[in-house]
């Protein structure tokens, strides 16, 4: 079974958390195999630009846009447009991609942080593992709501992704 590679950083793009995973296992979380499912049909007919409601309550939502072939940003979204994370998706394939698709991150991160008293940290573009999921979050979990999808989306994404690539 193949893996790929998921890096939590905080909002200032320190690395958090580095974790392997394999689609087999993530399929055995309670959950994860619906959303695995409603993204990759969702991928299936639109691998360039989507978006999906992950639930049939319809909270939550995850818009995926690609960068390249093999890469791409998406970002997941509670009721009312509340911002939850941005993830970065990154195959490996074309390391021209990968490096245009992380370094806009980090550009970002430069630009939001100067004159503030954070620094910006560049262990993003220290990561070579591929295939990579790179996940920003910024909202906290809800009390109410949908919080096991919203900390589901990202992963469950990138199963569906990498799988669409050959590569989970």
């Amino acid at each position: 079974m193949q893996i790929f590679y998921v890096a939590d950083l905080t909002p200032q793009g320190e690395l958090r958390q580095f974790t392997e995973y394999d689609y087999a296992t993530l399929e055995r979380i309670p959950g994860a195999v619906d959303l695995i499912g409603r993204c990759s049909g969702e991928l299936w007919k639109s691998p360039d630009e989507m978006e999906v409601v992950l639930s049939d309550v319809g909270v939550t939502k995850l818009r995926w846009r690609a960068t390249a072939d093999s890469a791409g940003i998406a970002t997941v979204r509670r009721s009312g447009g509340v911002l939850v994370s941005i993830s970065l998706l990154v195959a490996g394939r074309d390391p021209e991609a990968d490096k245009a698709t992380l370094g806009a991150l980090q550009k970002h991160l430069l630009n939001e942080l100067r004159q503030t008293p954070f620094e910006p940290a560049f262990d993003l573009v220290q990561l070579k593992q591929r295939p990579l999921l790179a996940t920003i979050e910024f909202a906290a979990p809800p009390e109410e709501g949908e919080p096991m999808i919203e900390a589901l989306a990202d992963r469950s994404f990138a199963a569906a992704y990498f799988r669409y690539l050959g590569l989970a």
